[in-house]
């Protein structure tokens, strides 16, 4: 945590309120020491910090999801097969998990500018790699170039998803910190609804590749530049502290990883949270594939998709609001927990059947507005558990763990697949061009597991294609039912075995009570004077 430095005879331009005790001069502020005692300040800038760390985050995710929604005209374009176009965004979640220890370290050690700089840099690099391949000089490695430049920005996600609650605490007063953490937590879904939404519209065939490098190259290089400019200008914190746990200095890296290992709640969270953010990607994931063997078009289990990224801010930016006024952390993310763990079985379950699609619709928006609406509150709830365990280390491990439990819940989607039975086969819309299917020749036969007896042929010339292959091979009705159980296992370990004391809150008013005490006992001098 930086020393915070007294700033004397002079008043910063955006400042906007001072939380100085009863009978203290407001233009003569007292001096802050390492304790947190001393006068609040809260800077109009501190909302600058959050935006821009939103920008970069949206174009971040928007980097990230650019192929899924058009794997088969990104395959046609870079002469590859739709398994190789998923390594474009599986790339993200490889690198998450070591680089996220780098980032944690370099947020713990050196402050928020030089992780959100590095990132913002990484981020910007990156896509600018990725829109070399629309040269013709590059036009024979165009997947290569593609997937070099997808892995130096995805370099940058950990960077930009560990830190909100890192801004919020350094930043915000304890009143916003919620809502502060939500805004930067929420930017990344919403650019993945972003993508989700600009990929499918504006792709309408393979030469539609090359502008969508360019549009999305344009975000990344703004936002980068912006990154840079402001995090050079407002530094790693504010002048002086809008709370007093900003004040304190917090554990070191390692200090904190040793810490954290002894902190029971934080391992429940670790759990729990880590089993929450990996089912909601998950199902997120396979939504197509789950829904397009009952029947449901690939346009509709878009819509589910963005009803559920969509419904899941709006419950966020609620909860945060709440827990802000409230500080009722625990009940408001248990309590979410709970109810969208009992949503994804309902999924689960009525996703097994055609002709719903009103009911699982509102099923998807009921599932992304509770399971979002946990998402920053439980991230606070970590920092309040660990503190003084700095916010960047905690928020980093409980977002790798979503991470390694999604990797596993993808895992166990393949072994627990089925072949579809012949009435599937017969409704199912999912489709997929042949350049996804390797050889691309006019017709293929493509055993299930390997199984030779069970063989499937079809006539790639039929037209274009978008996940039949994967869907036909694989439906995973029974996979949606484990991970509803998986998530509801998760709520009932998170109601019963999660119970903490809110650490930074405690400290906090600790802090206040003693600043009272130290201020009456100070503030009359000899001859009865008022000493300010």
């Amino acid at each position: 945590m930086p020393h915070y430095r007294q700033i004397y005879n002079q008043s910063s331009d955006d400042e906007y309120r001072h939380s100085s005790l009863p009978g203290a001069r407001s233009h003569t502020p007292p001096a802050l020491s390492r304790d947190g005692t001393g006068e609040r300040t809260v800077y109009k800038r501190r909302w600058l910090v959050i935006a821009v760390l939103a920008l970069v985050n949206i174009s971040s995710a928007l980097a990230w999801i650019s192929f899924a929604p058009i794997a088969n005209y990104a395959a046609t374009y870079m002469n590859t097969t739709d398994a190789n176009i998923n390594w474009l965004s599986t790339v993200y979640m490889v690198t998450t998990i070591p680089f996220g220890f780098v980032a944690v370290g370099i947020l713990d050690t050196w402050g928020l500018a030089p992780v959100i700089i590095l990132g913002a840099c990484c981020n910007m690099l990156g896509l600018v790699i990725r829109y070399l391949a629309v040269f013709k000089f590059f036009q024979d490695y165009r997947y290569v170039v593609v997937l070099v430049g997808q892995g130096v920005a995805s370099l940058a996600q950990p960077c930009f998803l560990f830190t909100p609650t890192k801004v919020a605490a350094t930043w915000f007063p304890e009143s916003q910190r919620a809502t502060a953490n939500t805004l930067g937590s929420t930017s990344n879904p919403l650019g993945i609804l972003l993508g989700m939404l600009l990929s499918s519209m504006l792709v309408t065939d393979a030469d539609g590749v090359e502008f969508l490098l360019l549009l999305y190259m344009i975000p990344g290089v703004v936002s980068g530049i912006l990154a840079v400019v402001v995090m050079c200008y407002c530094k790693n914190a504010p002048p002086r502290p809008p709370s007093a746990s900003a004040a304190f200095h917090h554990e070191s890296f390692i200090a904190g990883l040793k810490k954290l290992i002894t902190i029971r709640a934080f391992w429940v969270l670790f759990l729990v949270f880590g089993a929450g953010l990996a089912v909601f990607n998950a199902i997120t994931s396979i939504m197509e594939e789950v829904l397009c063997p009952q029947g449901y078009s690939d346009n509709f289990s878009g819509i589910c998709g963005a009803v559920m990224i969509g419904s899941g801010i709006v419950g966020a930016f609620l909860s945060g609001l709440y827990v802000d006024r409230t500080k009722k952390f625990g009940l408001v993310a248990k309590v979410a927990f709970a109810l969208s763990a009992v949503c994804a079985v309902a999924l689960s379950i009525l996703s097994r059947y055609p002709h719903m699609p009103a009911a699982i619709v509102g099923t998807c928006a009921a599932v992304g507005f509770f399971g979002f609406a946990q998402f920053p509150v439980s991230l606070e709830l970590g920092v309040e558990a660990t503190y003084p365990v700095s916010e960047g280390t905690s928020a980093g491990f409980l977002i790798m763990s979503g991470q390694i439990q999604g990797i596993l819940l993808m895992l166990a989607a393949q072994w627990l697949s089925k072949p579809l039975s012949p009435t599937q086969q017969a409704s199912s819309t999912c489709q997929v061009t042949s350049a996804t299917i390797p050889g691309n020749a006019s017709s293929h036969h493509l055993s299930w597991w390997g199984d030779e007896h069970e063989e499937i042929g079809f006539n790639s010339s039929s037209g274009i294609w978008q996940t039949f292959f994967r869907c036909y091979l694989a439906p995973l009705t029974v996979t949606m039912l484990f991970y509803g159980g998986y998530a509801a296992v998760a709520a009932i370990i998170y109601i019963l075995g999660f119970h903490t004391k809110y650490k930074r809150i405690r400290a906090e008013h600790c802090n206040a009570a003693d600043h009272i005490l130290n201020f009456s006992r100070r503030s009359v001098g000899e001859g009865g004077n008022v000493i300010y």
